[in-house]
């Protein structure tokens, strides 16, 4: 038929307008104003507005405006006209459009967009062959600028919490809240609290270093009393806020979020199909920095590590009625959790006559656990470990305090400002922001010039990689000036401390003040080797005791705890054993320096090519092993020895080894320790 003979379809002249804001805060007035004059100017008469606010997100099932214009044209069947101002006043997703467009198509109502001049019908009622893909990419357009709108927000929102803006929650202690004019309005900001934020410096440096550098009080536990005892802020006295203040992230400067968060297609959607929170998205917040990044890092590892002994079973002590002096210093050298201090009373039944008998041990409470096994099966004496450790810390002592090549208190700060003054210049120097704008403009030029997905990827995994290394290589020297500052804090007082570690000898009953002593002194205590004969360990001191020989093996010989054979045994520089003998000769005569061999060798260097080779339990110098029986009772001549035997005499009697009986008397603090 030609279209001459065609019957035009008439839809009147009564129409229905559509709008929609998101927001309260958004006016109606000019959108309804607006779209009645567009509908008078089309030649509609009569002219039925619906205006909803609600989300342009929501289905179908639950949009308001959308179930008052259905309903009204199925009750006013002279209305066929639709008229928004826009397609995103209908909805913002692209499946519920379709869903609008499939209800129009099937009641045959005419849509008209006023701001693209776009009408579902022609003038006989058909739809044209390209108005169905025109009204599915306008929605495809409207869905994807919601799209871009959200992510732009989220963006401007991440930046504005990397620049401290507009953080949310509660107030974090430490920090207080104020308001600073951004943008047009007032967002709120964190600056810190003075007073608090020193609260939270001294509880981490507490719990890194120890309560007066005692690092058995590291638990959340002694640090709430101790926080208590000082009157430090009411927040603080609860274990559970020390623990939280431990771990939060955001005293270093910023943290990630990971938080969850309300469903928008539930709660604002009403989309009760979906859950009602999901994992948010993540962002970096920042704030003013209280604590350095390197001292978090060492609360963090500590808390593992104390946490982790907690899970698998009791590895600490955890009776208030006794002092285990080694405790959280001496690990299982099988599976390196700590070893834990038993105390138990019973009577032997083959000799009852003998009363009640108290055993103090040392053992991996992991070896007895069906959970969690450990081949470490030994069980350590407490006197004897803890006497040969107080012994060989005062023997430190002594031996430090009358060297005499030891610097001067001044002197040893005096290069530890210097190498600080030092770092500090490296980290001014280094302008990290000027290096990631750096990379961020090689990344846009790599971008522009790639054309594959996989360049794009690999420009953009080399631009994260070394922002990282940047990151890494600042933290590592803001980490090493908090040891080296924690290093002049220990040196200030380490002559006075050492002095006082020497003159105790009448301590051997308080357990407490040893222990005190003994924590401050010793980093840890390392278990070499043990058998049902000999123990060997090492001890090593912490970083800045001076002129500390960190390649001393002690061993020993295991017969009662009442008579302790102890042996220091290190290896020594030959070659400046032989200069120094060189040297001495031309003031001493040689029955002299012979004599004095053993304080001579105290002098002379150390050379750590000494090992313990675990294969066959020996020791292993230069390719010589030697047994720890030969060590205690060395071999001696004798007129029917062997070419062999005398040789390995003579091999054994010359190698660099310089070995030392340790004094040791048994603590008498175990007298009085006693549970009833």
């Amino acid at each position: 038929m030609e279209d001459g003979q065609r019957q035009k379809y008439d839809f009147g002249k009564n129409c229905v307008c559509v709008g929609r804001v998101s927001t309260s805060s958004q006016s109606q007035t000019a959108q309804i104003e607006d779209l009645k004059q567009y509908a008078k100017s089309l030649g509609y008469t009569h002219i039925q507005p619906f205006f909803t606010t609600e989300s342009g997100f929501l289905e179908c099932d639950n949009k308001l405006g959308w179930n008052l214009v259905t309903n009204f044209f199925e009750t006013h069947p002279d209305y066929r006209v639709l008229i928004c101002p826009e397609i995103s006043r209908l909805s913002r997703r692209k499946s519920i459009l379709n869903k609008i467009e499939e209800y129009l198509v099937e009641h045959k109502i005419q849509l008209i967009i006023k701001d693209i001049n776009f009408v579902l019908f022609n003038e006989w009622g058909e739809i044209p062959n390209g108005n169905e893909l025109i009204f599915s990419l306008f929605a495809s357009l409207a869905d994807s600028e919601m799209r871009q709108k959200k992510e732009r927000f989220r963006r401007v929102l991440t930046d504005y919490r990397k620049m401290g803006y507009s953080i949310g929650g509660k107030r974090l202690f430490g920090y207080e809240r104020y308001y600073e004019r951004k943008d047009g309005k007032d967002r709120s900001r964190y600056r810190i609290d003075e007073d608090e934020a020193e609260q939270v410096r001294t509880i981490y440096k507490w719990y890194a270093y120890g309560i007066d550098g005692d690092l058995s009080k590291t638990s959340t536990y002694e640090i709430t009393k101790k926080c208590i005892e000082e009157g430090f802020s009411h927040y603080l006295h609860s274990k559970r806020n020390v623990t939280k203040c431990l771990k939060e992230r955001a005293y270093v400067g910023e943290k990630e979020t990971h938080n969850r968060v309300h469903n928008a297609e539930y709660w604002s959607y009403h989309n009760q199909d979906k859950p009602k929170y999901i994992e948010g998205k993540s962002f970096i917040c920042t704030y003013p920095p209280i604590i350095e990044a390197a001292l978090y890092d060492k609360v963090q590892q500590r808390m593992v590590e104390n946490n982790s002994k907690l899970k698998g079973g009791k590895l600490i002590d955890k009776s208030r009625s006794h002092t285990t002096i080694l405790s959280k210093l001496i690990k299982c050298p099988e599976c390196g959790t700590y070893l834990h201090g038993e105390y138990r009373k019973r009577v032997d039944k083959r000799r009852p006559n003998l009363g009640v008998r108290y055993y103090y041990t040392y053992r991996c409470t992991y070896s007895r656990s069906s959970l969690k096994g450990c081949d470490f099966k030994h069980i350590l004496s407490m006197p004897l470990m803890d006497s040969v450790v107080w012994s060989y810390c005062k023997a430190a002592a002594y031996h430090i305090l009358r060297s005499e090549e030891k610097k001067s208190t001044i002197e040893q700060i005096e290069e530890i400002d210097k190498k600080i003054e030092n770092l500090n210049s490296r980290i001014k120097e280094f302008n990290i922001d000027a290096k990631i704008k750096a990379e961020e403009a090689i990344l846009r030029a790599k971008m522009a010039r790639s054309h594959s997905e996989d360049a794009v990827n690999e420009a953009i995994s080399a631009y994260e990689n070394n922002v990282a290394n940047f990151d890494k290589e600042l933290s590592g020297y803001e980490k090493r000036i908090l040891e080296l500052e924690q290093d002049k804090s220990n040196i200030q007082s380490s002559r006075s401390f050492l002095g006082s570690i020497a003159q105790k000898d009448s301590i051997s009953t308080d357990k407490k003040t040893i222990s005190q002593y003994i924590h401050r002194l010793v980093d840890n205590v390392e278990i070499v080797f043990c058998d049902k004969f000999y123990t060997v360990i090492r001890i090593h001191l912490k970083g800045h005791i001076p002129l500390y020989r960190d390649d001393e093996y002690i061993c020993l010989k295991k017969r009662t705890t009442q008579r302790i054979d102890t042996l220091i045994v290190r290896p020594y520089d030959k070659e400046a054993e032989e200069a120094f003998i060189k040297s001495a000769k031309k003031t001493m005569d040689e029955e002299v320096i012979k004599n004095s061999r053993d304080m001579l060798l105290d002098s002379v260097p150390s050379k750590n090519n000494l090992h313990w080779d675990k294969r066959t339990n020996q020791f292993e110098l230069e390719g010589i092993y030697f047994s720890l029986d030969e060590l205690f009772e060395p071999i001696p001549a004798r007129n029917d020895e062997t070419v062999m035997e005398r040789t390995r005499r003579i091999v054994l009697s010359t190698l660099p080894i310089h070995s030392k009986k340790l004094e040791v008397e048994r603590l008498k603090c175990y007298e009085e320790d006693k549970r009833e």
